[in-house]
């Protein structure tokens, strides 16, 4: 048979096709540490499309979500043997292969995944954040310096977010009810920043209102507690709008399958090729090779009347 797909799960303490007869002594014992981040779970974010769409619009989204988590894997735990591949359809997989990485128990995998879990969901129109009530973790420090400049650069003028009434009442509720009603203010009769830098973009002239009426608001404020949480609110819209939402399940458990690189996605019939995480941005997810012109590219890179096993050496993903 001709699978539909190719799924890779943990190698366990006995083979497979015995597992009956070793009942509960059978069980996995090594695998690669995994994420999956899917694009289904930005879809109060996108503007560009829902569910199974991708773009160029909300690649964006992935692409600093690779950035954030790469960095953290490799700076902070110190792993090397990474590799980021594009799922075939909406999303992005990182196989982490060091040995120390295949020997964590799920305990531990848990522990990794909740390192990075600084977006919990959403609760009343608020995303839930663990970002601390004093002076940030270090990590999420660094995460909020990668998302701001594609925040404000990429994300609010490419999805449009603050053209959107609903997106704009949300985003408000991130604030005291005092400086929100100065925003909304502002943002109704039009009045942007002096020297703004947006460039006619309406997203990026109200987010400028929204950031210089919050810093008018903090420079007022002499209680530091109240101060901090202000300020903290400005993070807070970008975290909870652009933080890598990372599917738990794949990475807490060693028994979770993930489909294989280089395998055909069943539905789109993208090959799941890997991503190089120094220049994630630069990916494009609509140029990924296809089975259907893999197997058009292979008679012109085959003689006349000769087949080898070397073949896919001529199609567009073999190596330069």
């Amino acid at each position: 048979r001709c699978p539909s797909k190719i799924d890779i799960g943990p190698v366990y303490s006995a083979n497979p096709q015995d597992r009956l007869k070793f009942g509960p002594s059978f069980v996995p014992v090594e695998r690669e540490l995994v994420f999956d981040i899917d694009l289904t779970d930005y879809d109060d974010v996108r503007t560009c499309g829902k569910g199974g769409h991708i773009c160029a619009r909300c690649w964006p989204l992935m692409a600093v979500a690779v950035k954030i988590i790469d960095r953290g894997l490799r700076e902070d735990f110190g792993f090397a043997n990474i590799l980021w591949v594009y799922s075939g359809r909406r999303g992005i997989h990182c196989w982490v292969c060091d040995p120390a990485a295949r020997k964590l128990t799920d305990e531990q995998r848990s522990a990794v995944a909740s390192y990075f879990q600084v977006y919990k969901g959403h609760e009343n129109d608020r995303a839930k954040l663990a970002l601390g009530a004093g002076t940030m973790h270090p990590a999420v420090e660094e995460a909020a310096e990668v998302l701001r400049p594609v925040w404000e650069q990429v994300l609010l003028p490419g999805q449009a977010l603050l053209e959107d009434e609903a997106m704009r009442a949300n985003m408000l509720k991130y604030l005291p009810e005092e400086v929100a009603k100065a925003v909304e203010g502002r943002w109704s009769s039009g009045r942007t920043v002096k020297g703004s830098k947006a460039g006619g973009d309406p997203s990026v002239a109200r987010w400028e209102v929204l950031v210089e009426e919050v810093e008018r608001a903090v420079a007022d404020i002499k209680d530091v507690k109240v101060k901090r949480r202000l300020e903290r609110s400005v993070q807070e819209i970008i975290f909870g709008h652009a933080y890598p939402r990372l599917d738990m399940e794949v990475s807490k458990k060693m028994n979770h399958l993930l489909k294989a690189p280089f395998c055909v996605h069943p539905k789109t019939g993208k090959v799941c090729v890997p991503i190089d995480p120094a220049c994630a941005e630069e990916f494009d997810p609509d140029a990924v090779p296809t089975v259907q012109g893999l197997l058009a590219q292979l008679p012109a890179t085959r003689p006349a009347g000769e087949k080898g096993a070397d073949e896919w050496r001529g199609t567009h993903p073999a190596p330069a």
